[in-house]
This record gives structure tokens, sequence and C-alpha cells, in this order.
């Protein structure tokens, strides 16, 4: 995928410090998750301190680099959110430079790539447009343009995303890296190929002969995929099954699993077996939803057959026990308790699993359900805003549909447990942050976050995350606090904020944070009156 870069020019966003730079780095050059995540800390401090000194233009800065950061990390309504910010911001600003008009071409192409990742393929080609029509530089304009043209591959219109490539095929040639003009050269032969145009394989082979230049395991099993395919469309299986062959070679050099059971599966339909091939068609076609129980049912099937093993083991070790009863009593007593002893610490290791299931299971289905229903709610939203005769009562019925589904996604996305676990919940934390409320947290650093186990801090950060999607939704609070103590090995968080309160009524969410602290053999309580304030103390 293809981005816009930012400027080196420290002059047109006010003199840069080494830590800006550094932690530029960090978020266009991430080596890690955690790069990400500190980057991301750093970027939005710095934007809150250049607000106060009504910077806005330095403001705008931090703010793409915040969305950039997001992005990276697959929290992608939080990219969408930030960038959107940063436009608003250029829309109140009375200047017109060329500065805010780089600014906002590069937002519209970060959030057409945002969209792109959700599929939402006709706001991805919106946001696309507008940058084209506005962007000056037409190296800018080239990276656009071919961002454009793989949505256009997306949706199969084939002719527009050969245009597209067609028009800036001769500068990407003269001025950018081979790598680029392989990806190039093959996107335009893929294109092509699905069209019967005569200059199709002789695009994929230049795309594949530098790729083969620069030495790209990724660029090369994708070239030599998009000529199987090729040959393929034209019933040639022998010269397909000898290209993907090659793919398949390169995939299992470079010991990257997905590579090479993506090269397989394609390898599939190129069996002269109907049943194979129908299978992998109906396989590629199944919507979202259906696919993530059909991974419920594999998994489950595969519990069924491990549990069925123990038992038979469990029974054999009986039956033998049973035979040598009357010689060796002593020694049988001795093999019962044993056996009980490592029933009980199977059952025990196993309930963990299991309920590592249930949370897999959850997020999957989570993604599963956003993609599916919030795109499509995203669709409708879009397309009853622009219409003349709107049904006001309608949309904001089909509003707080998408948000919840949205909420849904963020509350179960996944979670980095092996880097700094303080900084995750900081980050999680801090992501509430707004104008109108203000989240403070208290002596999480003092926490030995190492000591815990992964499963613990899972169902920390979801219980957090319940009781904080809680407050945004019903408390109306301006000020959160959360406070961290820990006494030998047990963890307490005391919750507290300043918002309307309630009676005390289980709401799914609270009652989800109940049923996971209770999972671990934890407490939590809930303290809150109307027109009082709400409070909530977690031990585990």
């Amino acid at each position: 995928m293809l981005i816009l870069g930012f400027s080196t020019n420290q002059n047109l966003y006010g003199q840069e410090n080494r830590d800006t730079t550094d932690y530029r780095s960090l978020i266009l050059k991430p080596k890690s998750i955690s790069d990400l995540t500190k980057g991301f800390r750093f970027f939005l401090n710095a934007k809150e301190d250049k607000l106060k000194r009504s910077d806005t233009i330095g403001a705008i800065y931090d703010l793409r680099l915040i969305s950039i950061a997001l992005r990276k990390k697959g929290l992608l309504h939080e990219s969408e959110n930030y960038a959107i910010e940063a436009l608003k911001l250029l829309d109140h600003s009375n200047k017109n430079d060329a500065l805010e008009n780089e600014s906002r071409t590069a937002l519209y192409n970060h959030l057409g790539l945002i969209n792109e990742d959700l599929e939402n393929n006709d706001l991805s080609l919106s946001y696309y447009n507008k940058a084209i029509a506005i962007a000056d530089a037409f190296s800018s304009k080239s990276t656009i343009i071919k961002n454009r043209a793989n949505v256009y591959l997306k949706k199969q219109r084939y002719t527009d995303a050969i245009a597209d490539y067609l028009s800036v095929l001769d500068f990407s040639i003269e001025n950018e890296s081979k790598t680029k003009v392989a990806r190039l050269y093959d996107n335009l032969g893929y294109a092509q190929s699905k069209i019967n145009h005569p200059e199709a394989l002789v695009n994929l082979e230049k795309g594949l002969k530098f790729r083969k230049e620069v030495e790209s395991n990724s660029g090369l099993i994708t070239s030599y995929l998009h000529m199987a395919e090729y040959y393929t469309d034209r019933n040639n299986k022998i010269k397909a099954l000898d290209v993907t062959n090659k793919a398949l070679e390169i995939a299992k050099n470079s010991g990257n699993k997905y590579y090479e059971a993506n090269v397989l599966g394609f390898k599939m339909t190129l069996k002269n077996d109907d049943e194979v091939i129908r299978f992998k068609t109906l396989n590629d076609s199944i919507n979202l939803t259906k696919q993530v129980f059909k991974n419920q049912f594999a998994s489950s099937k595969y519990e069924f057959f491990k549990e069925k093993k123990r038992a038979d083991e469990n029974e054999i070790l009986k039956e033998k026990e049973k035979s040598k009863r009357l010689m060796y009593q002593s020694i049988a007593a001795f093999i019962i308790l044993l056996t009980a002893f490592v029933v009980i610490k199977l059952n025990d290791r196993h309930k963990k699993e299991k309920l590592q299931q249930v949370y897999n299971t959850e997020t999957r289905i989570s993604k599963k359900v956003h993609d599916e229903v919030a795109n499509d709610v995203y669709h409708v939203m879009a397309k009853l805003q622009n219409s003349e005769n709107v049904n006001e009562e309608l949309l904001d019925d089909l509003e707080d549909i998408y948000v919840r589904t949205r909420d849904i996604s963020k509350e179960n996305s996944a979670i980095d447990l092996k880097g700094n676990f303080n900084e995750q919940i900081n980050d999680l934390l801090w992501s509430y942050r707004t104008k109108e409320v203000n989240v403070i947290t208290k002596n999480s650093a003092n926490i030995n976050w190492n000591g815990v186990s992964d499963i613990k801090k899972t169902i920390l950060y979801r219980v957090l995350q319940e009781l904080m999607t809680n407050m945004r939704k019903h408390s109306k609070a301006s000020i959160v606090v959360l406070n961290f103590s820990q006494t030998k090995k047990k963890i307490t968080i005391d919750y507290k904020d300043n918002g309307v309160g309630s009676a005390i009524i289980k709401s799914d969410g609270l009652q989800n944070a109940e049923n996971r602290i209770a999972s671990i053999n934890g407490s939590i309580t809930f303290d809150s009156e109307i027109n009082k304030c709400f409070k909530a103390q977690v031990i585990v």
C-alpha cells in the first residue's frame, strides 16, 4: 500500500528538535509495536501543548503522525477520528498556503487508505479523488492515483485501474525505485489480464524481472501468483502449475507460513478435481460471520477429540491398575492418588485453555460482526445523508447501531501482552480523553505487571474497557480517576468518576465485567446512586 511521506523541511512545521525527529522515526519506520506506542504518546502530548500555544499547523502535523501510528496498530476508527480532527483544524484556519494544501492532500489520502482497509471502497475512492484534485506535486498525485487504481482493482473496474496505472507509468520509471516500478508493472499486467489485453503478460513479466533484481520474496510470490492466475484464466494449467511451484519454493525458503499457506491455497484450484475447485470457490465467497462459526466449530471439534483421547488414556490406565490390584495394592493406591492429582491439574489447565479460547472467539466474532455490520450501516448512513428527503430519526438510529458495533470491535481488539503492559493500560485509558473528559491514572507504574499472567492481564484490560465505555455512554462525567495498588500478589483498582450516577442496574457491559472477574476468582463491586458519582473496585 502506498502512503504520502512527510516533508523533510523543518521550517515548514517549525523548528524540530532531536526528540521530535527520533519519535517521528518510531512511527514512520517502527521496529515493534512499542515503537508505535512511544511515538503515539509523544505526539499526543505535543499536540495538546501546541493547541495551548495556538500553533495550529504544528498540531495538524502531530495529528497526522498520531493517525498514522494508530492505523499501523490496527486501530482504524481511532486513526480516522484523529485525521478528521486535523481536517477540522484546517477548515478553521484562515490561511490558504502550500503547506496547508499539502496537509489536506495527505489527510485525504490517509483517510482513503483507512477506508480501503475497512473495505469502504466507495468512500475510499471519494477521498482519493479529493486528494488528486488538490495535489500540487505530481509525485504526491502519482502515489494517490496508484492507491485509487488499487481500489478499482478490488471493485473489478479493470479499465479504470489500467487508465490510472498507465497515467503514472512514465513518471514512476524515471523517478521511483525499482520496487515501486515492479509493483506498478505487476498490477498493470494483472488488471490487463482480466480484460484480455494483449500486453498483459508482457507487463507481468516486466514486473517479475524488476522484482528478481531487488530480491523481494513477497513481491516475487505476488508476481508468480498473478502469472499463474493469468495462465489459469486461459486454461493453461501446465504453465500455471509451473509458476505456482516457483512461488511455493520461495515461500518455503522464506520460512513465512503465511506466504506458504497463501500459495498452497491457490495451488488447490489448479487440481483437476471439481469438488476441490468448488470447495475453494465457496470458501473464498462465504460471508465473514459464517466463517467465524466455522472456525468455532473446528475448534470445538478439536477439543472433543482431545478430550476423547484423554478419556481413552484414562480408561486404559484404570484397566491396567485393575489387573494388578491384587498383587500391587500399595502401588495401585499410590498411582490412583497420582492420577487424581494429574487429572485435577489437567482440568485446571483445560479450564484456562477454554477461557483463552473464549476470548479468542470473542475477538474473531467481534471483528467479523464489525466488518459485516458496521461497514454496511456506514454505507447506508452516507447514502441517506446525501439524499434530499432524510428521516433524521432513522439516521440517529443507524448512527447508534454503527457506534455500538464499532465499540464491540474496539472492546475486543488484540492486546500486546508481551510488550510494556503498563503502557498498554495507559494508552487504553487515555484514549477515552476528550476535551470534555479528563482521565487521571495513579500508581499504575508501581504494579509488577511482569508477575501477572496473560489471562489476568487480558481480563483486567477488558474490564477497564467495560468501565470506561460505560462511563462514556452513560455517566456524563468530566473527570475519571483510576488508582492502582498492589499488596503482595493482590492487585486493587479503584475507579471513580464525577458523573450523574444511577441506581445500580447492571447493563450488559457491567455484567460482562463481573463475569470476567469471576472467571479468575476475583471480585468487582459497584457503588452509585442517582445524581451521585459512580464508583467501582476491582480486586484480583
